[in-house]
């Protein structure tokens, strides 16, 4: 039987293509067993914590920082008030540019374990869950 690191990855970015391209390397990484794309963060959100409400599960999000609807930091802000359970997940915020004020503020949220610029490559996702403890290296 396979063993996941997580229950579900959220992919929370407005760019399709991107989603896509996570998407296939998290399947090929076998981080879970459970993979949602959303390009709406609203929607996200709102699914997100349906979810952790139904069942204690062990979550990663991949969250863009910069979105039109709602950027990451408005996510994390809106997360932070109707989550049950942030020990539950786990948000790794990825974007295409990251400058050093964006993160120093995303790490400002005890909910965000790391900040990477994409597109994500396997060594990375990897480093990170062997640095969290969940995978032996």
């Amino acid at each position: 039987m396979q063993k996941f690191t997580y229950d579900t990855v959220y992919i929370v970015d407005d760019n399709n293509t991107a989603n896509l391209v996570h998407e296939h390397l998290l399947k090929r990484i076998c981080v879970a067993p459970q993979i949602k794309s959303f390009t709406n963060p609203l929607r996200a959100l709102k699914k997100l914590n349906l979810e952790l409400l139904a069942d204690e599960k062990q979550i990663l999000v991949l969250l863009d920082i910069h979105m039109p609807e709602m950027n990451g930091f408005e996510f994390l802000n809106a997360f932070s008030l109707f989550s049950v359970n942030n020990e539950l997940v786990d948000v790794v915020m990825v974007s295409s540019s990251i400058d050093e004020k964006e993160i120093q503020q995303g790490l400002e949220y005890p909910i965000v374990r790391k900040i990477i610029t994409k597109p994500l490559k396997e060594t990375q996702l990897l480093d990170f869950i062997k640095q969290k403890g969940i995978i032996s290296a």
